[in-house]
């Protein structure tokens, strides 16, 4: 085999290892984040606390991960771009394992469980810019169009990773008992820190395989001409958009992950699909079809022609709300399924749009790039947690209203800030 040979083959199999881990960091976040809401509410539960103060804990709990992702992502992700992918994700998986180790033999109360969540967003600092900034590295000299699907492709990766956690999760409390994910999160979050030291290159090593290839595509394949001729007000609209489909994105997303699973197993019922199904599992099973609305979503966002990327910015927020708006009053499996998956496809749009447009205009200092707009997600996880922990004590359904108000508003200012560029000459 010729040394361009062989380096390809290895580049090739550092996109393959940076889709699987990207799927397999995901179910942990997915199912740390799920079993610790539920496990928030059963130690309140044991503690005697009434409803208010039940909601209060679950609310304060969810904050922990926007309050520290917020700051460790930006600041993480510019320091991989120092210390390396490898090494970066190495100490996350370390990191996580203590944490999980943490809550099973010394948490006992709802605030230890918060200090946890605190910990794995800081760890976790350290593996989504990393995996985003590895995989646009490792895929933009092969050209525009591949870099793309290569994002969606890294997108459903996760995407499915999330997609499976709560529906496996909803197993395990229903089946077994709220502690058997972490300790399944031990072996999981091992099983990781294997393949980044097996199979994750060093810096140096990746850089080489890259030069030595000697990467060539057509004129067509490399680049589709978006950006060269993009008038000056679309590439600002683009530009407010990275800033608001990732803040609209978290802001609800982290209502549903952390604070809706105990509200549902406690007032959703199965109805006719799910008719005497544990409540965790109904619960697992709904924000099952979120992820698979999300999911295809990514898929298409990768084949979608950036002209059309316009048209997803301003259908996504819109997308969200009409799901949020319907989960808000709903209350039964049958109702609800259609709503989380409409929800789920417009997040997909949100997130992907924004990730894509990110990563094309970076061309260096990527890993900081990509840690700015986690942190973004995190300071929209943060503000939305905070928030409904005090509104739900009040109506345990307010953080739903509150993401549906808020999907909308995004809408809204999407739509007047795209009205506006038009209006603008190039």
């Amino acid at each position: 085999m010729s040394e361009p040979a062989y380096a390809r083959n290895k580049i090739t199999r550092s996109i393959h290892v940076t889709y699987a881990l990207s799927f397999l960091c995901d179910v942990c976040t997915g199912l740390f984040g799920f079993a610790l809401s539920l496990y928030t509410a059963a130690l309140t539960d044991r503690m005697g606390a009434s409803p208010a103060e039940r909601e209060f804990w679950v609310g304060i709990v969810a904050t922990g991960w926007g309050a520290v992702y917020l700051f460790s992502a930006v600041l993480l992700g510019k320091l991989s771009d120092r210390i390396g992918r490898r090494n970066s994700l190495a100490i996350a998986m370390a990191g996580f394992i203590a944490m999980n180790v943490f809550v099973l033999f010394f948490a006992s109360h709802p605030l230890h469980l918060f200090f946890a969540l605190c910990g794995v967003a800081l760890f976790f600092g350290f593996v989504f810019p990393v995996l985003e900034a590895l995989i646009s590295e490792t895929t933009e000299p092969f050209g525009q169009r591949f870099h793309a699907r290569s994002l969606s492709a890294f997108m459903i990766s996760w995407s499915t990773g999330l997609t499976l956690a709560p529906l496996i999760g909803g197993f395990f409390v229903a089946f077994l008992d709220h502690l058997v994910a972490f300790a399944y999160l031990i072996a999981h979050a091992t099983l990781i820190a294997a393949i980044v030291l097996l199979f994750v290159p060093a810096p140096r090593k990746a850089k080489e395989h890259l030069a030595v290839a000697n990467v060539t595509s057509a004129g067509d394949e490399r680049t589709d001409a978006f950006f060269t001729n993009l008038p000056k007000p679309t590439f600002k609209f683009l530009q407010a958009s990275l800033l608001l489909l990732p803040l609209a994105f978290a802001f609800c997303n982290q209502i549903f992950f952390s604070i809706y699973p105990p509200f549902g197993e406690r007032h959703v019922t199965g109805g006719f699909i799910l008719n005497g199904a544990d409540p965790a599992l109904v619960v697992g099973v709904l924000t099952f079809a979120l992820g698979i609305g999300r999911t295809l979503t990514f898929w298409h966002t990768g084949r979608l022609p950036k002209r059309l990327f316009t048209t997803a910015i301003l259908l996504a927020p819109v997308a969200m709300a009409a799901g949020c708006l319907v989960i808000f009053h709903a209350r039964t499996a049958d109702v609800l399924l259609p709503a989380f998956l409409v929800y789920g496809a417009g997040t997909g749009y949100a997130y992907a749009v924004g990730l894509i447009l990110l990563m094309e205009m970076t061309r260096t200092g990527k890993g900081l790039k990509a840690g700015l707009y986690e942190g973004i997600i995190g300071g929209g996880t943060f503000a939305s947690t905070l928030i409904s922990t005090f509104i739900s004590q009040v109506d345990a359904s307010s953080p739903y209203l509150l993401a549906t108000l808020f999907a909308v508003g995004t809408s809204a200012a999407i739509a007047i800030l795209f009205a506006i560029q038009l209006r603008r000459p190039a």
